[in-house]
């Protein structure tokens, strides 16, 4: 695999030095730490997956990739979504993405642009709940999984409209598995 980089980089320096830097991060990213899944997209975007099962509020999930030295998964294209989904191993909830609305604004946690949306058709709707004495709004956001959809649908492959977003409460006992990722 250095050779195969090697023989890349020389023909990439012949071009300039930055393509070869380029190509090089995009290398680097794709050496995935034990349990962690790389993927890049047609842009050559490149960064590492993992999905954890454990069930946790928004915020919980978000400490918990935070502590891995990610966080959580920014979406970028329906081929990273497709990627989450296949990652995901039929899991037949909705996992937390990184998306939240801050200040009437969707914002990604890891701080990317929002280039890319893949709403539910009702969504977001932003449903107030009252929860006790509190009234929360649907502020995170939850990727729909294949596994979840065959659920609803009766087809052996899962259309990827069936893949859409979901907004949801973030606290108290919404309880999700997540996605993290590593750039």
């Amino acid at each position: 695999m250095l050779q195969r980089l090697a023989s890349l980089n020389k023909i990439l320096a012949t071009r300039n030095s930055k393509s070869t830097y380029i190509y090089f991060q995009s290398f680097v990213k794709l050496n995935c730490a034990q349990g962690w899944s790389p993927f890049c997209d047609n842009n050559n975007n490149c960064a590492c997956y993992k999905y954890i099962d454990t069930l946790k509020t928004w915020l919980q999930a978000l400490d918990h990739c935070l502590s891995l030295k990610s966080n959580l998964a920014s979406v970028h294209s329906l081929e990273e979504i497709k990627f989450l989904d296949d990652l995901s191993h039929n899991a037949t909830t909705l996992p937390w993405i990184g998306l939240r609305l801050v200040q009437n604004f969707y914002q990604w946690s890891d701080g990317t642009k929002l280039d890319f949306t893949f709403w539910r058709d009702v969504e977001p709707n932003i449903v107030r709940h009252k929860v006790g004495e509190e009234t929360l709004r649907e502020d995170c956001t939850q990727m729909a999984t294949s596994a979840y959809a065959r659920r609803y649908i009766s087809n052996e492959k899962v259309p990827e409209v069936a893949l859409r977003w979901n907004d949801f409460l973030c606290e108290k006992s919404n309880l999700e598995p997540f996605f993290c990722k590593s750039t």
